[in-house]
């Protein structure tokens, strides 16, 4: 299928905050290439799942751009 690598996370809410853990591993051998935690207080405001979305993607770009193009990895390490 051609998949590389998955992106498993683990949420845990407390009374009134939230941590979120993110690990992207690789398929073929099970090493975990990169991690992304934020945590916060939980909020009832509307556009909060985009701002955590968009943070654990700034956490785990590097990664990903390194599973499209390897050559990306040498510039980024």
């Amino acid at each position: 299928m051609g998949v590389r690598a998955v992106l498993a996370g683990e949420l845990i809410l407390f009374e009134s905050e939230f941590s979120l853990r993110m690990e992207l591993i690789d398929v073929s051998d099970g090493a975990q290439l990169s991690a992304a935690y934020v945590e916060g207080p939980r909020s009832e405001r509307q556009h909060v799942e985009r701002e955590i979305g968009e943070e654990i993607l700034r956490q785990l770009r590097p990664a990903l751009l390194a599973l499209l193009d390897p050559a990306l990895d040498a510039v980024h390490n």
